[in-house]
């Protein structure tokens, strides 16, 4: 646990990922001395938005192949967010990674940015979303897109 602290402070969740993997770690458990069943199963609660009603429009831009966020989590909580009554834009980037995603989505949020300072009025996608399937495979020769 000491380990995966230290790599937490001063890097990103690949790195994480990455030293989780070089020191076969597989489950949480495995980063404690005590049992963190009980722990475990009251973290879904910190994962649901009991009140996701946003005063100003959001953007969210996913890559459909994201395998390190999902895709099932983030059509969740654009839902969420729809539900209590947000203006969200959602964006789905298709063979899009989640490195790849920042972006690649800059053109679409560019303009979201440019259309909230200048006051015009933002398209919400709360009305057509659609669950985004399964997983899909990275398009190759996109920077950042691995």
């Amino acid at each position: 646990g000491k380990k995966m602290l230290e790599v937490a402070h001063n890097g990103c969740l690949h790195d994480l990922f990455r030293e989780a993997k070089k020191l076969n770690i597989k489950t949480g458990k495995e980063l404690v001395s005590r049992d963190i069943t009980a722990y475990d199963r009251d973290m879904t609660r910190y994962f649901e938005l009991p009140d996701g009603h946003l005063t100003v429009p959001v953007f969210l831009g996913t890559g459909l192949a994201d395998n390190m966020a999902g895709t099932t989590g983030q059509y969740g909580a654009a839902l969420a967010l729809c539900k209590a009554g947000s203006v969200v834009q959602w964006h789905k980037y298709p063979g899009i990674t989640h490195s790849g995603a920042v972006n690649y989505s800059l053109p679409d949020s560019e303009q979201f940015t440019h259309d909230i300072m200048n006051g015009s009025p933002v398209a919400s996608s709360c009305s057509d979303m659609t669950p985004p399937g399964p997983i899909q495979k990275p398009t190759p020769n996109i920077p950042f897109n691995q």
